[in-house]
């Protein structure tokens, strides 16, 4: 049987009948209490796993954020290629001076245009590579922040209710033990008071 509050407080009442039939224990506000206990405890677990899963929100990012990144990478090598052969396409002054320098002329300024033609590409990749960077990183970042808001909203909203449940069992036990107590039955109260300890084994909702 697993261990939760429930069975824990079923266990120390199957050890005293007068905790299950004393009209003094009646209504019994401990299991309730126990329970609720125990199902925030379950949720915090679940909400842990949630947090969890938020992390790896980053983590599916980071394969689309590579390949982008390694094509502008490329893309700024190409850049660099092609600007230095830009600057080693300069005109002589005797290119100017023979009498084919009409065509030599048009000839240089053809490839350089041409190779304008290849960098305005590279940067066009480099800016659509970049786009979808922005993009990729974007989605991630309104995905986690999502998922850790509603997180942590959640673990919040639970760890409160569990802290005020875990002080509402302690007044309940002290009101039990006290009873026990004036029935003489020590034995009863250092058993009902032992829920405490094993709640607080059990959860941490600080």
């Amino acid at each position: 049987m697993a261990t939760t509050a429930v069975n824990s407080w079923n266990a120390i009442k199957a050890r005293h009948e007068a905790l299950r039939n004393d009209a003094k224990f009646k209504p019994d506000k401990l299991t309730a209490l126990c329970a609720r206990l125990d199902t925030n405890g379950t949720q915090l677990d679940k909400q842990n796993e949630e947090k969890e899963k938020a992390e790896k929100i980053i983590d599916d990012a980071t394969g689309p954020y590579e390949a982008c990144t390694k094509r502008i990478t490329t893309q700024h090598g190409e850049v660099e290629r092609i600007a230095g052969q830009m600057g080693e396409m300069g005109l002589e002054d005797g290119d100017l001076k023979g009498d084919d320098a009409v065509k030599t002329v048009t000839k240089a300024c053809a490839l350089f245009v041409n190779k304008t033609d290849e960098l305005a590409e590279a940067a066009q990749e480099i800016a659509k590579a970049s786009k979808e960077l922005a993009g990729v990183v974007k989605k991630m970042s309104d995905q986690y922040k999502a998922k850790r808001e509603a997180v942590d909203a959640a673990i919040k909203k639970i760890k409160a209710d569990g802290a005020k449940c875990e002080g509402d069992i302690k007044k309940q036990v002290a009101a039990y033990q006290k009873i026990a107590n004036d029935m003489k039955d020590r034995e009863m109260a250092g058993d009902i008071g032992s829920l405490n300890s094993i709640v607080s084994q059990l959860y941490s909702f600080q």
